[in-house]
């Protein structure tokens, strides 16, 4: 399983339109994929509601997580579980 994260502190820099199009391509090619969403906007979320509740990429929205720095593994790579 392959993980990608998007993330960058400044807004509207279209960190939630690549998400979307990367796992909408992956989708597209009969992999399976899925949107975290930790966004306040919830750009993704809204984007996924007004495609209704059979389609693919699903997003999964998580509210009340704010990330004030990065975490870092000991191997040096991004990572939200710390």
């Amino acid at each position: 399983m392959k993980k990608v994260a998007m993330a960058q502190r400044k807004g509207g820099v279209s960190k939630s339109t690549l998400a979307i199009l990367l796992a909408a391509a992956a989708t597209g090619a009969d992999k399976q994929a899925v949107i975290v969403e930790l966004d306040k906007q919830g750009t993704a979320s809204l984007w996924n509601d007004k495609r209704g509740k059979d389609a693919k990429p699903k997003v999964m929205r998580i509210e009340g997580t704010a990330l004030e720095a990065p975490c870092r593994s000991s191997t040096g790579s991004a990572s939200i579980s710390c």
